[in-house]
This record gives C-alpha cells, sequence and structure tokens, in this order.
C-alpha cells in the first residue's frame, strides 16, 4: 500500500490531481483504520488503472477492494 502522493509522482500529475477525483468520487477510496490516511495497493493493476483514469479511457476507479 502507498500513498497518493507516490502514485502523483508516478503518474507525473500533481497530488491535488488525484485528491481532487477522491472528493468528487472519480476515484473510490478509503482511509486506512489505523492511520486516517488513504491507502493505494502498490500493483502494477492500480497503476494501470490510475493511467485509464489520467489518459480519460474510463471517469472511475475502485481502489477500495485491497485496502484492507
Amino acid at each position: 500500500m502507498v500513498d497518493p502522493g507516490r502514485v502523483a509522482r508516478k503518474l507525473q500529475v500533481s497530488r491535488d490531481w488525484i485528491e481532487r477525483r477522491i472528493r468528487n468520487g472519480r476515484i473510490a477510496i478509503v482511509r486506512n483504520a489505523e492511520t486516517r490516511r488513504f491507502l493505494v495497493p502498490d500493483t502494477d493493476e492500480m497503476l494501470a488503472r490510475f493511467e485509464a483514469l489520467k489518459s480519460g479511457a474510463v471517469d472511475h476507479i475502485d481502489c477500495t477492494q485491497s485496502t484492507n
């Protein structure tokens, strides 16, 4: 699991780009119960989903299935 900021660096977008999409529901994600931080699964598949969102190929991604 990684911080959304790390994903932002990999995608070469701002952290705000990700945070805005979390707020507007385009990225479904939950906070880690212990740290209260958003955490994203650190997988190639998840990075590919973020790339698809960035390119406009999809308009929503779900990061909730592996965050616990």
